[in-house]
C-alpha cells in the first residue's frame, strides 16, 4: 500500500466489476486477494511512461502476462493478459 495515496480519495479497478473506493476498501481488496493466491506471475511489457513538467504527475500504462493459482486447490483462476494503467503524483517531494 505504499505507493498509494492514504485518502479516502483512492480509487483502484482490479479484476473485479466495480472500483474499490477509499485506502480501507483498497487494503482489504488487496488483503483477501493475496490471501487467496498460491502463486502469482506477473511478466510487464509495453511499458511506457509520461511524465508532466514540470514532473508532479506520471502516467504509466503496460501489458500484463498474468498466471495466478488459487491458494485452496491450485486452479488457475487467471491465465490472460491485462492492461494496467496507473497515475503517480508526486507529494512531499516523493
Amino acid at each position: 500500500m505504499e505507493c498509494y495515496a492514504v485518502t479516502d480519495s483512492l480509487v483502484v479497478y482490479d479484476l473485479s466489476n466495480s472500483p474499490f473506493r477509499g485506502v480501507t476498501a483498497v487494503t482489504k481488496d488487496w488483503a483477501d486477494f493475496f490471501g487467496a493466491m498460491r502463486a502469482i506471475t506477473l511478466d510487464l511489457r509495453d511499458i511506457e511512461v509520461t511524465v508532466s513538467i514540470p514532473g508532479t504527475f506520471a502516467y504509466v500504462h503496460f501489458i500484463e502476462r498474468a498466471s495466478m493459482l488459487r491458494e485452496t486447490d491450485g486452479a488457475v483462476i487467471v491465465n490472460d493478459n491485462l492492461r494496467a494503467t496507473q497515475i503517480y503524483a508526486k507529494r512531499k517531494g516523493r
